[in-house]
């Protein structure tokens, strides 16, 4: 089980299980939209998350494609 948080500890969940590969994507546009060197990600099931705090505190962002 993987628990976790945002930084300011509003929003806290947990993942039952990891359904894909942990990965590091250096593209231009996960560099840009993670305003980072790379943009970490792991796929998780809408099953296998629980949300114990502030999941009415979750925005979803699209970032536009760049060319």
């Amino acid at each position: 089980m993987i628990k976790g948080s945002c930084l300011c500890g509003a929003v806290r969940f947990e993942v039952q299980k990891a359904s894909g590969p942990f990965e590091l994507c250096h593209c231009r546009r996960c560099r840009k939209t993670s305003g980072s060197a790379f943009m970490a990600g792991l796929y998780v099931k809408d099953e296998d998350i629980r949300f114990l705090a502030g999941k009415e505190q979750l925005t979803k962002y699209a970032a536009p494609i760049l060319h």
